[in-house]
């Protein structure tokens, strides 16, 4: 987000002239940062599940002496 902030601030506090290609590239990031936080939520979903899974069969194996 503070790509964003930082293009708006420039125009709007300090009065600077931002080009067309400084909002699409603030565009084309945003977009970017938003694909990768919605892939690592479905991956971070996932994992825990994964995880869950390892811990029960561990604290079984622990319990019945395996290790």
């Amino acid at each position: 987000m503070s790509y964003l902030f930082a293009a708006l601030l420039a125009k709007f506090m300090l009065n600077e002239d931002v080009s067309w290609f400084r909002w699409i590239g603030t565009i084309v990031i945003m977009i970017g940062i938003t694909l990768v936080a919605l892939d690592s939520e479905q991956r971070t979903g996932h994992a825990c599940q994964g995880e869950q899974q390892v811990s029960e069969h561990d604290s079984l194996s622990q319990s019945n002496g395996e290790r």
